[in-house]
């Protein structure tokens, strides 16, 4: 959507006041119902990934969505929701990333064609140099799915280069009961 110049100076003063903006309704509304009623689709296994912390060495580790690896992801699960009970880094969630192959690409059009393209925009960018006078291209584009009983535990997202990271939300009329809900913390 179009943001004002006054909308800019107060994303402006947010970001260098806290480092975080948070922009409401940032997609156009027929976008934002695309968006929604892709990811209602079924799990595709050939995109997505359960995704865990590796115990051993505390980085991500991704299993392929399938009938053949459902026990081995329930086991994973229980075991993050027991690390998580005994106060260890933990998270368990569903992603795919913008590595997958061109040919399956189609089928999440939405995300890995449109939604690469808004981010890749000149529009975009300028807005976002505007307000955070860095610039930035994207390297990484993934999308994470949450459902009942999934989560990701505090942690920090500064990684040598990433320079601005987007979480767009996609739960019309969220509720606090629905769970989900993203906290920024200092510091």
């Amino acid at each position: 959507r179009d943001i004002s110049d006054e909308e800019i100076q107060h994303y402006r003063d947010l970001f260098f006041n806290t480092g975080i903006v948070s922009i409401p309704n940032f997609l156009k509304p027929d976008v934002f119902r695309d968006l929604q009623r892709a990811l209602a689709e079924p799990l595709h296994s050939q995109f997505w990934q359960a995704s865990f912390v590796n115990p051993a060495t505390g980085r991500a580790q991704l299993v392929p969505r399938s009938r053949a690896n459902a026990a081995r992801i329930q086991s994973m699960i229980d075991t993050q929701h027991q690390r998580r009970e005994e106060g260890k880094y933990a998270y368990s969630f569903t992603r795919t990333m913008s590595g997958i192959a061109a040919k399956y690409r189609r089928f999440y059009r939405l995300f890995f064609g449109d939604m690469r393209g808004m981010l890749d925009s000149l529009g975009l960018q300028d807005m976002l140099t505007r307000i955070t006078d860095r610039h930035y291209e994207v390297t990484v584009l993934f999308i994470s799915r949450y459902k009942s009983g999934d989560f990701l535990d505090r942690h920090s997202d500064s990684v040598e280069t990433r320079r601005i990271a987007f979480t767009l939300h996609l739960t019309e009329k969220w509720r606090l009961e629905y769970g989900g809900l993203l906290l920024f913390l200092n510091q």
